[in-house]
This record gives structure tokens, C-alpha cells and sequence, in this order.
């Protein structure tokens, strides 16, 4: 080991580079070397200037300068630095978008000289979200940010060419369905199930057309009482959703669900009151108050003396 790691000394490698050669740890090299007298060479090879900036004309990140000059990056920085060198920033090099949308988002970002943070600062958005958006991990955007983008990268695409990238690849609606489907009274989510396409490409396709699709708390879950059967019918009846009955009666909107389907079985006389008062008057309270207390009488005739 000794001769040749007097040959590897020579050659001007470091104690890192003769350990990795040798198959050893450094520590055993520095040892070995200390005892023989061996001078190695400390640190990364010298750099040629012209080599470093002909890397810099070339458009090359420092990273990949680093790698081509086969030196850490840390050497390239400073050596960069006290050339005063201009390397291609880090984020020129993203990763491939997945979809149509993301590459043409890519091309004009990277046209324009932005990095994710600068694009998310001048469009309002979050810098993940605009990442996100160009990766293709966020297939159809929202209108409202496609022109907040588009805004901010003019010259280099525009909105229409961004719309027509996120809807492309969905299959095409036929308008005169989207209205047979809003007149049954179905929701949006039922008609892109139906439809067999996303939910925002229903939404979008509905303020389109202005059409109105049945609201999502029309579609509840059933209830497991007598009580909540009683009280969702009423909602139902009078167009109310759990929010618009919430203000109404002064409750609180998860309290009214648990209400609803009927995860609260005693509810209390003033909440009944409330409810009434919203949904039915006292015909209705007379209901729900025969519906709590026959739901009570099994437990009282379970209940220990």
C-alpha cells in the first residue's frame, strides 16, 4: 500500500481521491501518509480561468459547471465570485411538465426570465402552487389564476392559449346535454360523474352557459333518527341549507348537522324552539319535541332504579 500510495501522491490527488482509489478510509490514508512524509494535494484541482468562463458563455448552471469541471460546487462559487462570472440561475432547469398546459407555462416563465418565486410574487399566488400548476400535479386551474398568470407573462403567451391547454385532453360536452342534465335537478358533482368529466369542467362549462344546477346540501346523508328525518325534510321543504338555517335560528352550522342526521338524540327544548321557529311554527315543534321524547322513552325503561 505504501508504493502506491507514494505513486498516487505524486500525481497530485488528494488524501479523498487516494482513499476512494484504494478502496480504504481516508483517516487510514492521512495515517499512512504521515508516517511515510507524503504530500498530497489539499483540496479541489486549480480551475483554468478560461475554462470557467467559457462554462459561463455557455448558459451552464454552477452545478452543472461543477460537475463538467469535475470540482465541488462550493469552488466554482468562489472562483465564479472573484471572476466575477454570471452562471444561469438554478431554477432554468426545472424538471419536465406532464401536461400540455405546464410546458407552455414553462416555456413562458422561463422566457421571461422568472423564477417560481418571482412569478407567484408579481401573480399573487403561493410559489408551491405555481410549481405545482407547471409540473402537471394540478391538471385543470382555475380561471381566475390561468389570468393572473397570463397577466403577468404577456408577450410570451396568452390567456386564451392557457384555457385552451387546460381544457384540451377532457372530452367534449355536449351543451344541449349539460341542460337536460340541470333540468332533472341534479348536482354539479352528479353531472360530471354522469358526464364522465371533471367537476370544474362542469362548473366552468355551467357559468358559461348560465345554467343552475341543484345545490350540493340538497344531496344530505340520511339520518339515523326519527328527529333528524323530521328536521331534514323540513329543511329541505323550505330551501334551506345548513349555513342559511344556522344564521337563521342563531346555531351553530356543525351542531345543526349533528342535528341533522341525527348524531345529537336529545336536543335541547330552546334548540327545538329555534328550529321551529325557522322551518314549521308549532306544528312542527309539537313534532320534533314527540320525535326526541319517544326516542328517550327506550332508555328510560332500560334505565337501573
Amino acid at each position: 500500500m505504501s508504493e502506491k500510495l507514494r505513486g498516487l501522491a505524486a500525481k497530485g490527488l488528494t488524501q479523498s481521491e487516494a482513499a476512494r482509489k484504494l478502496g480504504v478510509s481516508r483517516q487510514r490514508v492521512s495515517q499512512v501518509a504521515a508516517r511515510l512524509g507524503l504530500a498530497f494535494r489539499r483540496g479541489a484541482p486549480p480551475i483554468p480561468e478560461e475554462r470557467l468562463k467559457e462554462l459561463a458563455r455557455k448558459g451552464l448552471t454552477k452545478t452543472e459547471a461543477a460537475r463538467e469541471l469535475g470540482v465541488p460546487l462550493d469552488h466554482v462559487r468562489s472562483q465564479g465570485e472573484k471572476l466575477q462570472l454570471s452562471f444561469a440561475p438554478a431554477w432554468s432547469r426545472p424538471k419536465a411538465p406532464t401536461t400540455e398546459f405546464g410546458r407552455i407555462l414553462q416555456a413562458a416563465r422561463l422566457a421571461s426570465g422568472y423564477s417560481y418565486s418571482r412569478l407567484a410574487e408579481l401573480s399573487g399566488l403561493n410559489t408551491e402552487h405555481v410549481r405545482t400548476i407547471e409540473r402537471g400535479w394540478i391538471r385543470q386551474p382555475r380561471a381566475k389564476t390561468i389570468r393572473a398568470l397570463a397577466d403577468c407573462l404577456g408577450g410570451h403567451t396568452t390567456y386564451d392559449e392557457l384555457i385552451r391547454a387546460a381544457w384540451a385532453g377532457h372530452p367534449p360536452v355536449s351543451e344541449q346535454r349539460l341542460k337536460e342534465l340541470a333540468k332533472k335537478g341534479i348536482t354539479q358533482t352528479e353531472a360530471a360523474r354522469e358526464l364522465g368529466v371533471s367537476q370544474g369542467h362542469v362548473r366552468k362549462l355551467a357559468i358559461k352557459l348560465g345554467v343552475s344546477f341543484a345545490p350540493a346540501w340538497s344531496r344530505p346523508k340520511a339520518p339515523i333518527t326519527e328527529f333528524g328525518r323530521i328536521l331534514q325534510a323540513a329543511r329541505l321543504a323550505s330551501g334551506y341549507s345548513y349555513s342559511r338555517l344556522a344564521v337563521l335560528s342563531g346555531l351553530n352550522r356543525h351542531h345543526l348537522t349533528d342535528l341533522d342526521l341525527g348524531r345529537v338524540r336529545q336536543p335541547k327544548e330552546k334548540t327545538l324552539r329555534a328550529l321551529a321557529d325557522c322551518l314549521g311554527g308549532p306544528a312542527l315543534y309539537e313534532e320534533l319535541a314527540r320525535a326526541v321524547h319517544e326516542a328517550a322513552a327506550p332508555m328510560q325503561r332500560g334505565a337501573r332504579n
